[in-house]
């Protein structure tokens, strides 16, 4: 089974415990924290995908990350929870997929910005606003700054893509072109 679809059952698991708790903005935030300390590098994912490694040592560093980062609770069971089901290794997806579902509950939507130039205030409101009519959801913007697109903006809205940049309107006005 796809691992993606192994890890989308446990973060709707644990998305269910955090509405029950009404936690979920702070569950999203700690299971993303705990996914890039635990899976830091390609080692650690290493660690923890590897059979040959005893569930004890694993267990130990577990318990160091759990410490160090001040996990307790539910978080702290859910993560345990894939250690012993021996799923650990899934926890970056098991986030992707818990931060979809807590995006969709909490009527949010996370927008990447790319812009040649940093946008004002002003600019950056009037986007956020047009897009939170559009949606109808509270649009978070991620801005990124490409020069290489020469002006205008590229827009991505979970898996759509709006090209709205000086760059994207010439590399189609040359495929026109060209037939």
């Amino acid at each position: 089974m796809d691992e993606e679809i192994i890890a989308s059952r446990y973060a709707r698991a644990i998305f269910d415990i955090a509405v029950d708790g009404d936690d979920v903005e702070e569950m999203d935030r700690a299971l993303d924290r705990a996914a890039r300390a635990a899976a830091g590098d390609r080692e650690l994912e290493r660690f923890w995908a590897s059979p040959i490694i005893e569930k004890s040592r694993k267990r130990e560093v577990l318990n160091r990350v759990i410490e160090s980062m001040g996990i307790s609770g539910s978080l702290e069971a859910a993560l345990r929870f894939l250690l012993e089901k021996e799923r650990f290794y899934l926890l970056k997806y098991v986030a992707r997929s818990f931060h979809t579902l807590a995006q969709e509950y909490l009527n949010l939507a996370t927008v990447k910005l790319t812009t040649a130039r940093p946008l004002s205030a002003e600019e950056m409101e009037e986007v956020q606003q047009g897009l939170q009519k559009k949606t109808g959801k509270t649009i978070v913007i991620e801005q990124e700054r490409d020069p290489s697109i020469l002006g205008g903006i590229i827009l991505r809205i979970e898996n759509t893509v709006f090209d709205g940049s000086v760059r994207g309107r010439l590399e189609r006005l040359a495929r026109g072109l060209a037939g």
